[in-house]
């Protein structure tokens, strides 16, 4: 059509699948070179208490907010400016599991030497996505059989 510019055909090409879509998979996200953490359970009992704002300046509503135990945002106890937050230091909550991308650190070049053959991170991660792939599809198809 005219006045249209042509597209450039682009080549397909692999794509790596983010650490985070393994989340639930322990041993899927550490074949594909990630950092999984376990989730956790809740440690402490959660205290709440109300807390005015920096911004509330009425002495007598900071007083308010501060001895309220509930309804922290009505007028009386500053509004918007009084809200709740959790006050004890020592509850921990629950965490889901995570699978994270690793912290890798980066090498000085060898200076033109060959190197160790043992291929970069990159090489092992595409590698290891791979591999999950492969098996992935393999698990599949005996499936359907």
């Amino acid at each position: 059509m005219e006045g249209q510019d042509k597209k450039e055909k682009v080549e397909a090409s692999c794509v790596r699948t983010p650490c985070s879509a393994f989340g639930q998979l322990a041993a899927a996200c550490r074949l594909i070179g990630c950092d999984y953490a376990a989730p956790t359970t809740a440690t402490g009992k959660p205290t709440y208490k109300c807390e005015a704002n920096k911004v509330l300046t009425d002495d007598k509503k900071k007083k308010a907010c501060a001895a309220a135990k509930s309804n922290c945002g009505v007028a009386d106890n500053g509004g918007t400016c009084c809200s709740i937050t959790q006050s004890n230091a020592d509850y921990k909550p629950a965490t889901g599991a995570r699978c994270t991308v690793k912290k890798t650190t980066t090498k000085k070049p060898d200076g033109g030497k060959k190197g160790d053959g043992k291929g970069t991170t990159t090489d092992k991660l595409s590698a290891a996505s791979s591999m999950l792939a492969s098996v992935t599809t393999l698990v599949a198809v005996a499936m359907m059989s």
